[in-house]
């Protein structure tokens, strides 16, 4: 899923309210699926600070998977190095050290079949990939 998100002006408009809106609503679009992938929205040519688009998309998601939806799985497809940093910090922020740790040697089939809340680091050619994944585990969002 893709969406538009806002290009960022210092902070000094509605960048982050915007980007809640756009990350939330790219989930909504998606409901129905069972395995959902987003890139770090505006965190490219937007210019988005990548630690604050982070914070802001982990939370949006894990308010996502407290609801009702058949999304069991969210993959955040990220290009850049700095903006894959970001999105770990917050994630480990977010969830804790444990569940990070150690992963990145295990196949993501091998996560996912645990049926609990990871991140998973793949590269493919030059391209980055951070892999969060999410389980139908409710209460890890809470």
């Amino acid at each position: 899923m893709h969406t538009v998100g806002p290009v960022w002006h210092d902070g000094k408009g509605s960048e982050e309210r915007d980007l809640e809106k756009a990350v939330c609503s790219a989930l909504e679009a998606c409901r129905k699926y069972k395995t959902v992938a987003l890139p770090a929205i505006s965190c490219g040519i937007f210019g988005f600070p990548p630690d604050l688009a982070a914070k802001i998309t982990i939370r949006e998601i894990q308010d996502f998977m407290t609801s009702d939806s058949s999304v069991s799985r969210i993959d955040v497809v990220i290009l850049k190095r700095d903006v894959m940093s970001a999105f770990q910090k917050a994630f480990v922020a977010a969830f804790g050290l444990d569940r990070v740790s150690n992963l990145s040697h295990m196949p993501a089939s091998s996560v996912a079949d645990s049926g609990g809340t990871y991140c998973c680091v793949n590269k493919f050619s030059r391209f980055l990939f951070l892999v969060f994944i999410f389980s139908q585990r409710r209460q890890h969002y809470k």
